[in-house]
């Protein structure tokens, strides 16, 4: 499994002495997209994507200046379901499970010029509890890039109650006054586990495919 999370964050310094490390308190939300790996040997079905939310907050301390290590906590309910990225018709989508994620990265501050603006590139590694939800099971139809309409099975299942997942990202930081700055993060994940899978047969000319 692999995520993009793209977050609007509200962090507050708790510490603002120049001469000291500083400690960051940030609120963060905003949307995440889970690419989901697809295997079709006839390429009916392609990549797809679910969209779904994430929110939470992280502490970050400096341990020298700009370089901070992280952690903290995120709550996600995901999606899951048939989305092709080319948008076609008649595609199911559902409430698959919610997870708490904990993240441990490490970042490093760069601010180019005196202007209250600053990136912050960004390497971890997230952990998730999984909280799975009732496995689900459809039938439909779907129509396939050319049109050919498809009827389908499919069948969700969940192998891991664990999400093991590496990060690497960056925040794009504008201080806005006294102890508050205002970032848009952007992270990358790749999944060294995967919660669930889902088997989809389709037919047409009473050819069975899976």
């Amino acid at each position: 499994m692999k995520k993009l999370l793209l977050l609007l964050a509200f962090a507050m310094m708790l510490q603002n002495v120049s001469a000291q490390l500083k400690t960051y308190l940030t609120f963060e939300a905003g949307p995440q997209w889970s690419l989901i790996k697809v295997t079709d040997p006839n390429g009916v079905f392609k990549s797809a994507s679910m969209r779904s939310s994430v929110a939470g907050f992280t502490l970050g301390q400096e341990i020298i200046p700009n370089f901070s290590i992280v952690t903290g906590a995120y709550y996600t309910p995901n999606r899951n379901g048939i989305n092709m990225d080319d948008k076609r018709p008649h595609q199911s989508m559902w409430g698959s499970y919610n997870s708490l994620m904990v993240p441990l990265r490490v970042e490093y501050r760069i601010q180019p010029t005196e202007f209250p603006f600053s990136f912050t590139p960004r390497l971890g590694y997230m952990y998730g509890l999984v909280q799975a939800g009732s496995e689900y099971q459809a039938s439909g139809i779907l129509s396939a890039p050319d049109g050919t309409a498809y009827s389908y099975d499919l069948a969700e299942s969940f192998s891991t109650d664990n999400l093991h997942m590496l990060e690497v990202g960056v925040g794009l930081n504008l201080r806005i006054q006294g102890f508050w700055q205002a970032s848009l993060n952007i992270s990358y994940l790749a999944g060294l586990t995967d919660p669930f899978s889902t088997s989809l047969d389709y037919t047409e000319d009473g050819t069975t495919t899976t």
